[in-house]
């Protein structure tokens, strides 16, 4: 699972062999400390997520509902108040508005001219 918040952006991902807890992956420093602060962050520069932490599966799924619980914007991106991470999240919103169009026929794919 994905998840953007206006802090951090996060891969979730089961933990392998321990049905209780998940991997929350960053790829940014500070994302996992922004929401799990007492998280015991791995730096992991071998691998595609360079940051992560084993956190408890049910202190995930309270995290995710103290988010939505605490929505007090009108505008997404807006929200966002670090330069590089709102244009990070602007680059994955203009994808998916143009990937939505295709779906909807109102811009056509490009054809490769080979």
């Amino acid at each position: 699972m994905w998840v953007f918040t206006n802090k951090a952006f996060l891969s979730i991902v089961e933990f392998p062999g321990e049905g209780e807890m998940l991997w929350v992956r960053a790829r940014f420093p500070g994302h996992i400390q922004a929401a799990f602060p007492e998280a015991i962050v791995r730096e992991t520069p071998e691998c595609d997520y360079r940051y992560r932490a084993a956190v408890d599966r049910d202190a995930v799924g309270r995290w995710l509902a103290r988010e939505v619980r605490d929505i007090r914007y009108g505008n997404f991106k807006q929200s966002i108040g670090e330069n590089f991470y709102h244009d990070a999240c602007l680059s994955v919103w203009t994808e998916m508005f143009i990937w939505s169009k295709k779906l909807m026929g109102i811009l056509k794919p490009m054809r490769n001219a080979a």
